[in-house]
């Protein structure tokens, strides 16, 4: 007993000097029960009682080892997590062997002590371990979403998730782990920042009246050694018209119709914009003096709607949120612009045609790839007549964004007649369009900034300039 007091002593001892960098210390005394024996560099020989040895100089830190019997440095650790407090456990006891194994760890202060489990487990913390079953109730720890990483070969960086929870002032008992990497303990000083999703959206508008529109708006760029709010922006392409009838169509209108369409979107019926073959685009930003750039395709992001009956086996449906929706204003008429004085088009045998718009993929296609989203009835008289159709795939409509998941941008209006008409056409004024766009976060790139490319143009004159003298 006098032996086990004199370690537990010595290696508090090497923890109050070593920690430094991570404040004062959380973690004064870990006693190991119950454990494996064996003989493994850096500890060497080893029993069941041996204690961690103390963390190295810097805490946790890439290059610093995790275990007491693995040579095995980290990789990769996260920046806000650097040089804070951690337990060097025994991988050994992950061994059945190890069933009984008990940590018991005392805190000196009230702090967010994270677990590791290695991700080869799957589930939570309470699915994959049961090292905190003794003093926390499932769900107690919660996935950071961070990793640390084991560099364990060239070839291998293992991934080991962090749970973390708040734990008051006391010793607890951390229990057995049995398969894969035994985990981890630490402190963190400071509650961790959000990870970076993998995907993250941009918003673009479009308007034929002004015939331009934009791309913009903020992503987080720390994968990118940027900030975790810089703000891109660049011009919306233009789109290519589809005109049916442009022959037809007075200037400043997009398109005319003189026939319906149907049940289906059909070719040469509908009038729209489309962006296919127009991206990717490039956007960039700048961030103290260094500039970013990121390449976004124009596609039709995943709605995020979980209705899925009758899906389209065409459909690449992938559900990523709520924040898919699109939204358009349409204005038509059957007088071209509504100020040309004549009367395009007047009931027939019926007096309520139907005017639908038609949420496209990029090419016009009857074979269940563009869905018509809304259907507007109105009363088209004598004289002439002009209307709006300002929608979104919000609620009902937002079940069929699905079927353009990442197919070409765009957005087509057609005619579905209720009753026959007695003829002539319907012109689409104007098309307002806006939603967002996918990108993916490792796309962004930061680029040599404007000192780096000067200094580097002068270094090349000067190079130049002696080659000439020489």
């Amino acid at each position: 007993m006098c032996v086990k007091l004199v370690k537990c002593f010595l290696v508090l001892c090497v923890v109050l000097c070593l920690v430094g960098n991570a404040g004062a210390v959380v973690i004064t005394g870990v006693d190991r029960t119950g454990g494996i024996t064996g003989d493994r560099p850096p500890v060497n020989a080893y029993d069941g009682e041996t204690d961690p040895l103390a963390m190295e100089v810097g805490g946790l830190i890439d290059g610093n080892m995790p275990f007491s019997d693995r040579t095995y440095p980290f990789i990769n650790t996260p920046t806000w997590l650097a040089g804070t407090e951690y337990v060097r456990t025994f991988n050994s006891d992950k061994d059945g062997g190890g069933s009984g194994v008990n940590y018991a760890v005392t805190l000196s202060e009230a702090a967010t002590i994270f677990v590791t489990a290695d991700d080869r487990l799957g589930g939570s913390i309470q699915d994959r371990i049961d090292a905190v079953a003794g003093f926390a109730a499932a769900g107690t720890f919660t996935d950071t979403g961070y990793d640390l990483f084991i560099h364990e070969s060239d070839t291998m960086d293992r991934p080991m998730s962090m749970f973390a929870a708040p734990l008051a002032v006391g010793t607890y008992d951390f229990g057995p782990s049995e398969g894969n990497n035994f985990y981890q303990i630490g402190v963190m000083l400071d509650a961790p920042p959000p990870p970076v999703e993998p995907q993250q959206t941009l918003a673009f508008t479009y308007s034929t009246v002004t015939g331009t529109g934009t791309i913009s708006g903020t992503l987080d760029a720390r994968d990118a050694d940027g900030p975790a709010e810089l703000y891109f922006e660049a011009p919306m392409p233009a789109p290519d018209i589809v005109d049916p009838n442009p022959g037809m169509t007075p200037a400043g209108a997009v398109g005319t119709i003189t026939e319906p369409s149907g049940d289906d979107n059909v070719d040469g019926k509908t009038v729209g914009i489309d962006w296919t073959g127009k991206g990717p685009v490039t956007l960039t930003a700048t961030h103290e003096g260094k500039e970013y750039s990121v390449e976004v395709d124009l596609l039709f992001g995943p709605s995020g709607d979980s209705w899925s009956s009758d899906d389209d086996p065409l459909s690449s449906y992938d559900p990523f949120g709520e924040n898919f929706d699109y939204e358009w204003l349409v204005k038509i008429s059957d007088d071209a612009l509504a100020e040309h004085g004549g009367d395009a088009v007047s009931p027939g045998d019926g007096d309520n045609p139907r005017m639908a718009i038609y949420y496209g993929v990029g090419t016009e296609d009857p074979n269940g790839l563009a869905h018509r989203l809304t259907q507007n009835e109105e009363q088209f008289n004598v004289g002439p007549d002009a209307y709006e159709n300002t929608d979104n795939t919000k609620g009902d409509g937002g079940r069929w964004s699905k079927y353009a998941a990442y197919q070409s941008l765009g957005l087509y209006y057609g005619w579905r007649d209720k009753d026959p008409i007695g003829g002539g056409s319907f012109q689409v004024d104007s098309i307002e369009f806006s939603g967002n766009l996918l990108v993916d976060s490792s796309a962004i790139v930061p680029e040599p900034s404007t000192f780096v490319l000067a200094a580097m143009a002068l270094l090349g004159l000067g190079f130049y300039r002696r080659r000439k003298r020489s």
